[in-house]
């Protein structure tokens, strides 16, 4: 049976997690529809890696166009492919529309059947690769000598619910387990209200892992500060 692989790093970032250790998922390589038709052909089926590759491109071609119409397209014992939208919030619903409001769509995969989550907690085998570098930050090298990999970099999107406001800071792109301080600043007469993921701090520090979007709100100030007079 095969096994998950892993590898265990050290986060630096989020306050009550800070210096403790984590695992993460270990991906020694990405298989594309060629590779995956070759890798099928090669399990006793009658038919070539050629016809097996036409194949798998029309079917991706279809779940794409099921997924634009707003389908979820199920493949037993594997996932339920559906999309996702990301959005910015409006004040009322008359308010909203999705050019200014909808930031972009995405795709979700919901693990079904054989590979759900609960079977995957019940049967899943894990082996752990060479470790991250425990003692140093989680730039991704490895420890035991040897050359280091290039991390991955992921991109934090940071947005502002409203331009006029507020302004936000500190997006751009990150190696993986590189620390992002990202701040939100209210414009006069605003306060910062909260980032879409729920957090009210506005100036706050995050271990970046995985493509981030993130948008500020900010709220009118109910009691602005009244220069003395002169």
């Amino acid at each position: 049976m095969a096994s998950i692989k892993y590898k265990v790093y050290k986060n630096t970032g989020m306050a009550g997690m800070k210096n403790k250790f984590y695992a993460r998922a270990f991906h020694d390589e990405t298989i594309d529809i060629a590779a995956l038709a070759e890798h099928m052909s090669n399990h006793n089926t009658p038919y070539s890696r050629g016809t097996i590759h036409g194949v798998l491109k029309d079917m991706v071609a279809c779940i794409r166009e099921l997924l634009l119409d707003s389908k979820k397209v199920k493949l037993d014992n594997l996932a339920i492919f559906s999309l996702g939208l990301q959005s910015r919030p409006a004040d009322t619903a008359a308010d909203f529309t999705p050019s200014a409001n909808i930031v972009k769509a995405y795709i979700n995969a919901l693990g079904t059947g054989d590979i759900s989550k609960k079977q995957l907690d019940i049967s899943a085998r894990f082996k752990e690769m060479t470790e991250y570098s425990r003692e140093a930050s989680t730039s991704g090298g490895e420890s035991g000598g040897g050359s280091t990999p290039t991390p991955a970099t992921y991109t934090i999107t940071l947005l502002s619910a409203n331009e006029a406001q507020g302004s936000v800071s500190g997006g751009g792109t990150y190696a993986d387990g590189e620390e992002a301080s990202i701040v939100a600043t209210p414009a006069s007469g605003y306060l910062f209200d909260r980032w879409s993921d729920g957090d009210t701090n506005a100036t706050r520090t995050i271990t970046v892992t995985a493509d981030l979007t993130l948008t500020a709100a900010f709220k009118a100030d109910e009691h602005p500060e009244i220069p003395d007079a002169e």
